[in-house]
């Protein structure tokens, strides 16, 4: 024991330096993380992140952070930077952040003011008050010990809320949260309450205590890496949602139910959506009043976040101001969706969804931030015979995705597909499951047809037939220039820098309802080859490979998913120079993750060939991976044998 102080001295000297030491709340974690061994594999060691929530009443909450890492390669050496991110304005101000880097040889360094700095955190076809404030330490190394501090004041539109997801890149000895009303902390106030809801945390973490107002958890492992197939993040790992309740809150909603939350959405939205006739600009549709605004609100309006104010990341414009601007975000689009809709005799409501990153769960805790969408909910007296509509205790509506410039009228883009819904009523919200008929159909027809020279090169054309945005075509050929196309042809494909592609032309692209269709020429040297005494023919058009697992290595972390709901068919009419043989006719496959199918013939010198493939949903939780490793090695193992017979010739 007196061996371990003294080296606990000679590696940490400062320790007892007074003010020139590392902070005291760091000093114990600090000596605890030196005694013990560090994970295997690790770059760093998270020894300590703590953060403290304290609410001050009217919506607005001050949150403290104490970070301890100790570096251990120079792969770690990333934990000398530490960010806070905010939205500017009045709803959030960085009052501190203290940071300290204790180097291997007893030198301390301090974060200087010269070290930290403020950026705009927006990203391509945005612009808001997003606000990052980043301090980088210098002259970390392995054996460094680094620590930040930082003090924020959080006054967020949406409530008084935030979510933690305490798994991070690097294992973490102890991770803690704390939560209380005013500076008496956890004491309980009169008006205000703290609501927290753990997530996810089993079989990751399994030492965990919880009390109604703090979260304590040790030994936490790093994020898997190099696992594919796995559900999103937040549908996935440990996640902790914060909430403050307070009856004595006059701004702002309540975070009591999801019901109180979705009577205030329902208000802050309703003013926004101005009546507003469209009819005189737009054509005539056949699918009636609804179906022409959006056609007129895809051709005249652009997607962009543009916020002044912070408050404007939550709260829409008018549904006028959005056509004057001609521009909009998701709030945006949907407010002048609905104030046509009014107009035109129809009763809208906002919709709250998560898109693309993850999906809402059954029963999700109340919080505004779990949400990344919001769509239109038309209440309809009686059925338009539309995929999109829904039947609910409160009456049926027809959902409506305005930010969707690919979408027919009745559908829903495919980032809703297994997603649920919260309407928002003036009686409270309705949750909905998205029906699977309600999502566009993904579909890519290829046919590749031409000749082969005796050196192997194929001249001819293909013909692309896209259901949807399904390969993103449509998207590239609406708003993108020649070449985009073409390169995104090229990489469907799968060509490379050899081969040459023009594209001949391209219908359909405005009309929604029919397949896109795009034709080109294209030339591919060394499209068939010569392997021993078989013919190898190039995989073009054919499907990529799904990932490989791996039987060696640690074992997997991540429960397994795959989801797609996409149809591929590829049909080839090829010419050889030289009279062929086929070395499989005919394949089928059928696992949990696709069925797919293989036909050919050849007659003379002539080849006629269909491959055809559905992927299928497939889910398998934790105590079911072994189970869903086996299965997606033997699905990539089938696969991989017929795309190989199918390009295998004599």
């Amino acid at each position: 024991m007196r061996f371990l102080l003294c080296l606990l001295l000679v590696l940490s000297p400062t320790f007892a330096l007074g003010s020139e030491a590392l902070p005291s709340w760091a000093v114990v974690p600090s000596q605890e993380g030196l005694a013990a061994k560090s994970p295997e594999g690790a770059d760093a060691w998270v020894l300590l992140q703590r953060t403290e929530f304290s609410y001050s009443g009217g919506g607005e909450y001050l949150k403290r952070q104490y970070r301890l890492v100790r570096v251990i390669t120079e792969r770690g050496k990333g934990e000398a930077a530490f960010a806070l991110v905010g939205f500017g304005g009045k709803t959030g101000k960085v009052k501190k952040l203290l940071g300290w880097n204790l180097r291997p040889d007893g030198e301390l360094v301090k974060l200087d003011s010269e070290d930290v700095i403020s950026l705009h955190g927006d990203r391509e076809a945005s612009f808001t008050t997003r606000v990052v404030t980043a301090a980088q330490l210098s002259r970390v190394i392995p054996g460094s010990l680094v620590a930040f501090e930082s003090v924020e004041v959080v006054h967020l539109p949406q409530g008084p809320a935030d979510l933690l997801f305490p798994m991070e890149e690097h294992p973490v000895r102890r991770w803690e949260l704390m939560a209380g009303i005013s500076s008496s902390w956890f004491q309980s106030g009169q008006a205000a309450k703290v609501k927290l809801d753990t997530r996810h945390f089993s079989p990751w973490i399994t030492q965990v205590s919880a009390t109604p107002d703090s979260v304590v958890a040790s030994d936490l492992p790093a994020i898997p890496k190099g696992e594919p197939l796995h559900p999103n993040d937040i549908n996935a790992l440990p996640l902790v949602s914060v909430a403050f309740l307070d009856a004595e809150a006059r701004t702002g909603p309540s975070l009591a139910s999801w019901d109180d939350y979705a009577k205030w959405v329902q208000r802050s939205y309703q003013v926004k959506f101005q009546p507003v006739r469209l009819m005189r600009d737009a054509e005539p549709h056949p699918g009636g009043p609804l179906a022409s605004i959006l056609a007129w609100m895809n051709r005249e309006l652009l997607y962009r976040q543009v916020y002044l104010t912070p408050e404007r990341g939550w709260i829409p414009e008018s549904s006028e101001e959005v056509i004057r601007r001609r521009y909009g975000d998701c709030k945006d689009l949907s407010a002048c969706f609905s104030g046509a809709a009014i107009a035109a005799g129809y009763e809208p409501h906002p919709a709250l969804a998560r898109i693309s990153e993850g999906k809402m769960e059954a029963d999700p805790p109340v919080n505004p931030y779990l949400f990344n969408h919001v769509i239109t909910a038309i209440r309809l007296k009686e059925s338009l015979g539309l995929p999109a509509e829904v039947e609910t205790a409160r009456g049926r509506f027809l959902l409506v995705d305005p930010t969707s410039r690919m979408t027919p009228f009745g559908l829903l883009p495919p980032g809703h597909r297994l997603g649920r819904v919260m309407i928002c009523l003036d009686e409270g919200a309705q949750w909905v499951d998205i029906p699977a008929r309600a999502i566009q159909a993904q579909a890519l027809d290829i046919a590749l047809k031409g000749r082969l020279d005796p050196a192997g090169t194929f001249e001819g054309e293909v013909q692309i037939s896209e259901r949807g945005d399904a390969a993103s075509l449509r998207g590239t050929a609406k708003f993108g220039g020649p070449d985009d196309l073409k390169d995104r042809i090229i990489r469907l494909l799968g060509l490379n820098v050899t081969a040459d592609l023009a594209v001949v032309s391209v219908k359909n692209v405005e009309l929604l309802e029919v397949p896109l269709e795009v034709c080109a020429k294209v030339r591919i040297p060394l499209s068939l080859t010569r392997s021993g005494g078989e013919y190898v023919l190039r995989q073009t058009g054919f499907p990529g490979l799904p990932p490989s697992f791996p039987r060696e290595g640690p074992a997997r972390l991540y429960p397994l998913e795959s989801l797609s709901d996409l149809h591929w068919r590829l049909q080839l009419e090829l010419e050889f120079s030289v009279p062929m043989q086929l070395l499989c006719n005919a394949r089928q496959i059928d696992t949990p993750f696709r069925t797919a199918s293989w036909s050919a013939k050849v007659v003379g010198q002539h080849l006629s060939a269909v491959f055809s493939q559905q992927r299928r949903d497939v889910s398998y939780g934790h105590s079911q991976k072994e189970e869903g490793l086996r299965s997606a090695r033997k699905d990539r193992n089938q696969l991989n044998e017929m795309l190989e017979d199918a390009i295998s010739l004599k």
